[in-house]
């Protein structure tokens, strides 16, 4: 026919697109339009009124809508086509087995509703992987994606610049310009992801209006990512552009002209984008400027003053640790944060433990993956990992167009700048990333099959494969069933997050009937819940109901057999039951967790106390003393047993260290008035601090008797003058 290669291809390229659009009418088309309302909204819904006022909604967007999408994409297929296909992906397997395999660690997790409640969440994220990978079968639906998400980046982007510069409060955060994620950290992980798209849309757009757009958003997301001082974001997006600039080498002579890459006005679109952004982030207010970066790891430890580098290097040395002891099969999925404090136990690091605080998550996602699912979980991810650099490589083949090559790169992009700030963070264990993973995946597989001749001149899907309608009606039922009871166990947990915020209020105002009413209601809508078990304890110990709070804190013990807080109360209430061989239990395995936990062995040494065994308490005072010594209750006890054991001396040494520091605690200033009076014979000494009792207290238990021994004291005194000098009473 002598027509050139260039006209054959584009032929062929035109065909290609033709019957990938026939595939797109009808059901297709509105399973599109859900997983790009799903995408929109998820990173921008946020609830004041509950406890987990980020995570929660954006999990129930997510959540209910992947399982939207299934139903209309099976219900659809079955109505629309007489052989229902499923396009085939070398990806399909390892994911299988790594799913199957994360299911299977629920038998021996400690935690099995940390376990499950994450595993749900990555497998919806799978569905849309999967449905993604069969409705995303044109250019313009996977731009309309791009859009959408670079979109919710600039609202993301906006809300935290109005948070940093005017200082709003539309929404609740754990740190500052958190926009709508609650933390800052989470936030700059989400605009991470973004960046890739933006710059993408920026390279290839086309006209004034999309150059301009392209530009504002890119301004917007770098100044926010600026100012978040997330340098685990910063360092992905590094590898982002390190990225981007190996494929401009590689095309550098193909892409011009091409896809609308530099022109004079881009470039000076790109010079004033560049100048906004430094004005940007030089008017920073100046307060927050002077500031020193104080990273969400610090903020979790009371007594970690090092960097916040030297912070994540002991949790990984730990997380090593903890891999080690289950190095097959893992401790079990999202269990890290229950099973890392036992590591502390044996080894000698710096475990950045404390009684109230402990690190959740190792801030590094393959560690943590690696130390949940052991080896066949790391063998799992690098085969998955692989199998997506073999499929970006496609991209590179002679015969793939040019537009599906950048598409590729850019979701590439962003899948390296997700693994980079994994190796900092924890993006995975939160809601949008793996959303995103999910999408990003399944449009580089369906840009890469491009790369095959024979597909593009067939003009067809892949090769697919098909399901029987039996099949797929019965997916159709199961999919509508599911639906169903998750919408309704969604509800029923958005509803008992909403009283567990209430629950938190009052546990803060320490309002301790109020905890037990509301933590009541959390446990009617989600039984499964466990921090509500420990509040009830903690409520119920407070309150004087020992037998109940006892049965809660060990509740909370099956699920979280390490957790501090809830040993330190379990140890008191043994004690106030006077259980004192389980508080001894309780509180040595504590302390082996926490060796230089004061007030654990301020309590262990009242048990051995009231075991009689008066060495060992004596000893864990002391011990107490050295570790906070400007804690009066600890000398105070200390002066008791001291006493006990007839060291008067150490007791009136003890007892005084108490009233220095607390001049008004008046059992203290008593018990050493008496002391001094009577063993020590520092009577005057005594005498000055027996008076001192009875100014602070005049009806003290034992006052008549202090009465009489200052009346007995000072007759006596007056008696023994010699004639003709007079007595200075002692005041």
């Amino acid at each position: 026919m002598r027509l050139s290669l260039k006209q054959v291809k584009i032929v062929l390229k035109e065909e290609l697109r033709i019957n990938q659009t026939s595939c797109e009418a009808g059901g297709f088309s509105l399973c599109f339009w859900i997983l790009a309302v799903s995408l929109f909204l998820s990173p921008l819904v946020i609830v004041n009124g509950i406890y987990e006022y980020s995570l929660l909604p954006k999990l129930i967007i997510i959540q209910l809508g992947s399982l939207i999408l299934l139903f209309t994409w099976l219900l659809t297929g079955y109505v629309k086509h007489q052989a229902f296909t499923v396009t085939k992906c070398s990806l399909y397997l390892p994911l299988t087995c790594f799913f199957v395999w994360a299911l299977f660690s629920f038998l021996w997790a400690t935690n099995r509703y940390n376990c499950l409640t994450l595993w749900v969440h990555w497998i919806t994220c799978a569905l849309i992987f999967l449905i993604s990978l069969q409705i995303l079968v044109s250019a313009n639906r996977i731009r309309i994606l791009f859009y959408t998400v670079s979109t919710a980046a600039m609202i993301v982007s906006m809300i935290g610049l109005l948070q940093h510069f005017f200082h709003i409060d539309w929404f609740l955060q754990l740190t500052e310009r958190a926009s709508t994620f609650g933390n800052k950290n989470m936030a700059a992980q989400f605009i991470v992801l973004c960046f890739p798209v933006v710059i993408m849309l920026f390279v290839t757009a086309k006209g004034s209006k999309k150059i301009w757009a392209s530009a504002s958003a890119v301004s917007l997301l770098t100044t926010y990512l600026f100012h978040t001082r997330t340098k685990a974001a910063w360092f992905a997006v590094m590898a982002q552009a390190v990225v981007w600039a190996l494929f401009f080498l590689h095309n550098r002579f193909v892409l011009r002209g091409k896809i609308g890459f530099w022109n004079l006005q881009k470039i000076m679109v790109a010079i004033s984008a560049a100048v906004v952004v430094s004005l940007l982030i030089i008017i920073g207010p100046a307060d927050d400027l002077s500031k020193s970066p104080v990273s969400e790891i610090e903020a979790t430890s009371d007594d970690y003053t090092t960097s916040s580098v030297g912070a994540r290097l002991a949790i990984w040395h730990n997380t090593i640790d903890l891999i080690k002891t289950q190095f097959i099969r893992g401790v079990g999925l999202n269990n890290f944060g229950v099973e890392y404090p036992r590591i502390a136990i044996d080894s000698k690091r710096e475990s950045l433990l404390a009684l109230y605080y402990g690190p959740r998550n190792a801030h590094n996602d393959f560690l943590q993956m690696t130390s949940e699912l052991g080896l066949p979980g790391l063998f799992l991810l690098v085969w998955a990992s692989f199998l997506v650099l073999k499929i970006a490589a496609a991209l590179f083949k002679p015969h793939c167009p040019q537009e599906n090559r950048t598409v590729g790169i850019t979701c590439l992009a962003a899948i390296a700048g997700l693994a980079v700030n994994a190796c900092a963070s924890f993006p995975m264990y939160r809601s949008i990333p793996p959303l995103l993973l999910g999408i990003y995946s399944a449009i580089l597989c369906r840009v890469a099959m491009a790369a095959n001749p024979k597909e593009m001149a067939r003009g067809s899907l892949p090769d697919s494969i098909k399901l029987s309608r039996k099949l797929v009606l019965g997916s159709v039922i199961v999919s509508f069933l599911v639906l169903g009871y998750w919408s309704a166990v969604q509800i029923r947990w958005f509803i008992a997050d909403r009283f567990s915020r209430h629950r938190l209020l009052a546990m803060t105002e320490k309002k301790w009937p109020e905890v037990i009413y509301w933590g009541k209601k959390v446990q009617r809508h989600n039984p499964f819940r466990p921090d509500v078990k420990h509040a009830m304890g903690r409520a119920y110990f407070e309150i004087g109901k020992f037998h109940e709070a006892k049965n809660y804190l060990l509740e909370y013990k099956r699920v979280y057999p390490h957790a501090t807080h809830n040993l330190f109360f379990l140890a008191k209430n043994y004690e106030k039951l006077e259980d004192y061989q389980n508080a001894e239990n309780t509180l040595k395995f504590l302390l082996g967790i926490l060796p230089d936990n004061a007030p654990s062995h301020n309590i262990l040494g009242r048990v051995y106390g009231h075991l009689n065994r008066h060495e060992e308490s004596m000893r864990e005072f002391r011990i107490a003393t050295q570790l906070e010594p400007d804690v009066a209750d600890f000398h105070f006890n200390l002066g008791i047993e001291a006493y006990r054991g007839q060291r008067y001396e150490q007791a009136a040494i003890s007892f005084n260290n108490a009233v220095r520091l607390d001049e008004k605690w008046v059992v203290a200033r008593k018990n050493l008035g008496l002391i001094l009076f009577h063993y020590l014979n520092r009577k005057k000494e005594g005498l000055v601090h027996l008076k001192k009792t009875l100014e602070l207290n005049p009806a003290i238990e034992g006052s008549d008797s202090i009465r009489n021994t200052i009346a007995s004291y000072e007759k006596n005194v007056k008696s023994a003058t010699p004639a003709g000098k007079s007595h200075t009473p002692i005041n």
